[in-house]
């Protein structure tokens, strides 16, 4: 009994050592997963994915998979396909607009339904613009089905790439994307905030070098407070992201965009953990992998070559931080003789059948460790993408003016014992509550970001306010007192 007891004790401690993380299991490339709930064993198995670029998955609290999705296509149409646990499409799960570039797609937890998931994605050659679906895992007994379909978020022509960060209070989501270019170089970045209200009116932030470039990658630090933007015509930009506001700020210029004369393009790019050092794919006849130091100044002069691929051309493709602290570089093989997506059955090699590793990606110079070709994937093999998941296990930042959450039932509730209108709104709004008492309530009026910009004490009854003085934006009107309790989202235009 004693033996059962301790093996149980034991068992306990294992489990408990490892970080269970939404982001433990990766399906990708052609039937590649990898499962990272032991990061010091990560262990392969088979998806029934098949995607040159465009993929993410989730878990589940435990670490379990809950579904993923890819695009099984060589254009840019409607073919994004969601599969569930058992590496099987869901029912409906078929037709996303999504193609097969680069991080176009991104999944995660619709905030405050523990049921539904969003689902993001982009489109940058046809059907532009960004859309969103929505998989509900209370659907097909537990394995989920996409209950809303291609929703068009924005009509804006993007980049290649997508992605997410949690809000400050640990349980919205922060969404970006950059504009594309076309007539004219452009800086601007497109932004959401995702919250049990819904999704915020964008927000347009023209920041940082502008670019003359239609693909690239973006990408947040492990701990959200670093955003990195990177082109195929070669810029490569670094910035403080604050989770409570959204605001982007300090860009810190790795390298300029080409004026000409180069031969090699960014495909990727990512920060260290401890966020002192960038990774950067190049692509050429000869593919690279840099690393360059964000400690010196000026930045450009740090470049170290990590690793060169002279056996196979333009080969690199993602790279991504993984649940065990190390960066996974994506290597696609292709003869030049045919498109390599998607690859003949005859088609396996040491090139698409493993990913190369940075070991200590904190460590400066060769130290970093790369090791070309080293995890072997069990068979299936790899293209350019890597799971473009975000980091789900982020918290609240403690103390932060956005450290109050609004409850889903206070949002709920409003429309039954509540009218405000107009909403939007450009000066005044009418509060008119269904049943009018004496009672004492407080309204407050916070913007998105969390921050009090109203407060008043007033009786529970029909009244309007002044609220001219407000920029225009989304916000939340909550109404409290000692028996009510309602939050409801305002705009104004």
């Amino acid at each position: 009994m004693k033996n059962i007891v301790l093996i149980g004790i034991l068992c306990m401690f294992i489990t408990s050592a490892f970080p269970q993380d939404r982001n433990s299991i990766w399906c990708f490339g052609d039937s590649a997963g990898i499962d990272f709930r032991n990061p010091s064993n990560p262990v392969t198995f088979k998806t029934g994915i098949r995607s040159r670029s465009d993929c993410a998955s989730i878990a589940d609290e435990n670490g379990n998979l809950l579904f993923y999705v890819g695009s099984d296509t060589t254009v840019n149409v409607s073919s994004g396909f969601v599969y569930n646990r058992n590496h099987q499409q869901m029912p409906f799960g078929w037709g996303l607009k999504l193609g097969n570039w680069n991080h176009e797609v991104i999944i995660f937890p619709m905030p405050g339904d523990p049921d539904k998931y969003y689902i993001f994605h982009t489109s940058i050659t046809q059907s532009l613009g960004i859309f969103y679906s929505i998989v509900d895992m209370s659907m097909d007994n537990g394995y989920g089905d996409v209950v809303v379909n291609n929703v068009t978020l924005a009509t804006t022509s993007v980049t290649d790439g997508v992605a997410a960060v949690k809000h400050a209070n640990g349980r919205d989501w922060w969404l970006i994307y950059a504009k594309r270019y076309q007539s004219a170089p452009t800086n601007m970045f497109i932004e959401y905030l995702i919250t049990p209200a819904g999704i915020s009116a964008p927000t347009i932030i023209n920041i940082g070098n502008t670019h003359q470039s239609g693909a690239g990658d973006l990408n947040f630090s492990d701990d959200g407070e670093k955003f990195i933007f990177t082109t195929i015509s070669n810029l490569v930009e670094v910035f403080d992201f604050d989770r409570c506001t959204g605001a982007l700020s300090n860009p810190v210029v790795v390298k300029p965009e080409s004026t000409g004369g180069e031969d090699f393009a960014v495909g990727s790019g990512v920060l260290s953990p401890d966020k002192n050092l960038v990774y950067i794919t190049y692509n050429a006849d000869t593919s690279y992998v840099y690393q360059y130091d964000l400690r010196v100044n000026p930045v450009s002069s740090s470049r170290v070559e990590i690793a060169m691929f002279t056996d196979i051309l333009f080969c690199t493709g993602m790279l991504r931080l993984a649940p065990d602290n190390k960066i996974y570089l994506s290597n696609a093989y292709q003869n030049l003789i045919q498109y390599f997506f998607p690859y003949a059955d005859s088609v396996y090699n040491y090139f698409n059948m493993n990913l190369s590793v940075i070991n200590s990606p904190d460590s400066a110079g060769v130290a970093c460790d790369f090791q070309p070709y080293s995890f072997y994937l069990g068979g299936s093999r790899t293209y350019l993408g890597l799971p473009n998941n975000p980091n789900y296990e982020l918290q609240a930042v403690q103390g932060s003016i956005c450290d109050s959450l609004i409850s889903v039932k206070e949002i709920k509730d409003v429309d039954r014992l509540l009218a405000i209108y107009p909403n939007p709104f450009s000066d005044r709004i009418l509060i008119n509550p269904v049943n009018e008492t004496n009672e004492i309530v407080t309204i407050d009026i916070q913007n998105d970001t969390g921050q009090n910009v109203f407060t008043t004490e007033t009786f529970f009854a029909k009244q309007e306010l002044d609220l001219s003085h407000l920029p225009k934006g989304i916000y939340f009107l909550r109404i409290t007192s000692n028996s009510v309790s309602l939050v409801k989202r305002l705009i104004r235009i």
